[in-house]
């Protein structure tokens, strides 16, 4: 799976619920799989489709593989796939083996 495709401990800045919807998207940060600090401004340009999952989610875990192979696909269009984990922190090393 693409590094870059799981981002782990979103968050949001206070605005982020009040963004009008001619206005740029609020900066969402997080870390990659690889603990690189990721941004949404970093795809600034692409359509970015975010899809939350979670360890304990059955239907989430049998979706990585096909958002993978979708992001992969999608990304010479210009849209890409981000799966964004939801687990707390202490579950952080069953994100990883994932």
């Amino acid at each position: 799976m693409h590094a870059a495709l799981l981002a782990t401990f979103l968050s949001l800045p206070a605005g982020a619920a009040t963004a009008s919807k001619d206005a740029p998207a609020p900066e969402v940060m997080g870390l990659s799989i690889d603990n690189r600090p990721l941004r949404l401004s970093e795809f600034k340009g692409e359509v970015v489709v975010l899809s939350f999952w979670a360890t304990w989610c059955p239907p989430c875990l049998e979706d990585l593989d096909a958002l993978a192979r979708e992001d992969a696909a999608l990304r010479a269009e210009g849209i890409r796939i981000l799966a964004v984990n939801v687990d707390q922190q202490h579950e952080r090393d069953a994100v990883g083996a994932l």
